[in-house]
C-alpha cells in the first residue's frame, strides 16, 4: 500500500479506515508488516483485517479512507484476497509478499508453495490467482520440469502439484517412522495410516503416497501394501524367544480354520504379557499370522484359504453370506463373521443386507 504525498501525518500500524474495492466500502484495520509507521509518499507491504466480507481477487486495485472525517489517505493492490492472518516482522511472510509482486512463474510457483501440502491442481491454484486456467496449466507443468514443483500420481481429471518445499518438508515422515522403531523395537513395520498420524501435518493421500514413493526410490523406505518399513530391518529378540516365536506359529497352524483365541495359546505355552504382544507383532508384520479380528487370528496358510473361497463365492455367485461362508469352510459363525468383517475392512468386499459382494 502507499500513502499518498499530500497527508500530513504518518499512518500507524492498527489504524483504522475505510477500504473501497470495486463498489464496497468495508471498514478495516491496517497492519504494517514490516514497520511501525508508514510516512507520506511511502509504501509497504499490508494486511488489511476487515470487519466484513466483501468480494475482491489478485490485481483488483483498493482506495484506503480515513474513518472519520473522510479523506482518501492511499491505496495499493489486492496480491492475496485468500490469506492467512500474517505475522509482522516476519522474514518469510515479507518475502513471500515480494514473490507475489514478482514474474507470472514467480506468482504461480509462490500461490502453489502457499498452499502447502494441499497439493492443489492448476485450476484450483489459477481460482485463488484469478488467472487463466490454461496459463496457470502450462506454467505448472514448466515449472514442475525445472523442479519447482513436483507432479503427483494422478489421483483425479487434474493433476495436482506440490512445491518443492513442501515436498521435502513432508520427507519428515521418515524421521516419525524412526521415532515408531526406537519405541518398538520389536515392530518390523508400520501401518501406512498410523505413520500419517503420528505427524503434525495433514495431507491427502494422494499427497502421502506420493513422498512415500519418492523415499521408496531413493531406497529410504520400503512400502508394502499399507504396510511401511526401513529397507532390510531386522529385529533382535530376547535369548530364547526365537524358539518361542515357531511354537506360536505353529498353535495358530495346527489350528486350522478354528484357530485357538491367544489367551488359550498364551496360557498353554506359559508365554509372558510383554513377550507375548511382540512375538505376536513380529509374526504379523512378517505375514505369517494374520489378525482378522480383536479375538481372532488365523495363519497365513489358512487365511489364503479362507480368501480364496470367498474370492470364488463371489465369481460364482456375486457374493456370499456369514451362513454360506460357515457352511463352505465348515466352521462355527464366529470365524465366518470375522472373516467377511475382515474382507470388508480391507476392502475386498462390502456388506448388502445379509450378503457381502465384492467392492
Amino acid at each position: 500500500m502507499r500513502l499518498l504525498v499530500r497527508r500530513r501525518e504518518a499512518l500507524k500500524n492498527r489504524a483504522r479506515l475505510r477500504v473501497h474495492v470495486g463498489t464496497h466500502e468495508i471498514i478495516c484495520r491496517v497492519a504494517l508488516l514490516d514497520r511501525e509507521e508508514l510516512a507520506p509518499g511511502e509504501s509497504a507491504p499490508v494486511q488489511l483485517l476487515l470487519e466484513a466480507p466483501t468480494v475482491a481477487l489478485p490485481g483488483d486495485r483498493f482506495a484506503v479512507r480515513t474513518f472519520s472525517p473522510l479523506a482518501t489517505v492511499g491505496g495499493g493492490v489486492v496480491l492475496d484476497a485468500r490469506p492467512d492472518k500474517h505475522r509482522r516482522k516476519n522474514e518469510a511472510v515479507l518475502k513471500s509478499l515480494q514473490r507475489l509482486q514478482g514474474t507470472p512463474d514467480e506468482v504461480v510457483a509462490e500461490f502453489f508453495r502457499l498452499a502447502a501440502s494441499a497439493a492443489p491442481t492448476a485450476g484450483e491454484v489459477a481460482r485463488r490467482a484469478a488467472r487463466r486456467g490454461e496459463q496457470v496449466a502450462a506454467l505448472a507443468e514448466g515449472l514442475a520440469k525445472a523442479g519447482s514443483l513436483v507432479a503427483l500420481p494422478a489421483g483425479g481429471e487434474e493433476a495436482q502439484y506440490l512445491h518443492e518445499e513442501a515436498f521435502r518438508a513432508l520427507g519428515a515422515l521418515l524421521g516419525a517412522l524412526q521415532g515408531f522403531f526406537r519405541e518398538n523395537p520389536y515392530r518390523l513395520c508400520m501401518a501406512a495410516a498410523d505413520l500419517q498420524a503420528r505427524l503434525r501435518w495433514e495431507a491427502e493421500a494422494v499427497v502421502v503416497g506420493a513422498v512415500m514413493m519418492d523415499l521408496e526410490r531413493e531406497g529410504r523406505l520400503k512400502l508394502d501394501g499399507n504396510k511401511v518399513s526401513i529397507p532390510k530391518r531386522r529385529v533382535k529378540l530376547p535369548a530364547g524367544e526365537g524358539e518361542m516365536l515357531q511354537r506360536i506359529e505353529s498353535a495358530f497352524r495346527e489350528g486350522g480354520l478354528t484357530p485357538p483365541a491367544e489367551e488359550e495359546v498364551r496360557e498353554r505355552l506359559a508365554v509372558k504379557a510383554d513377550a507375548w504382544e511382540r512375538l505376536v507383532g513380529l509374526l504379523v508384520d512378517g505375514e505369517r499370522l494374520v489378525r482378522v479380528g480383536d479375538r481372532v487370528i488365523y495363519h497365513r496358510d489358512y487365511y489364503r484359504a479362507a480368501r480364496e473361497a470367498v474370492e470364488r463365492a463371489l465369481a460364482e455367485r456375486g457374493g456370499v453370506t456369514v451362513a454360506e461362508l460357515r457352511d463352505g469352510l465348515g466352521v462355527s459363525r464366529k470365524y465366518a463373521l470375522a472373516l467377511l468383517e475382515h474382507f470388508d475392512s480391507i476392502n475386498l468386499t462390502r456388506r448388502e443386507g445379509e450378503r457381502h459382494v465384492r467392492r
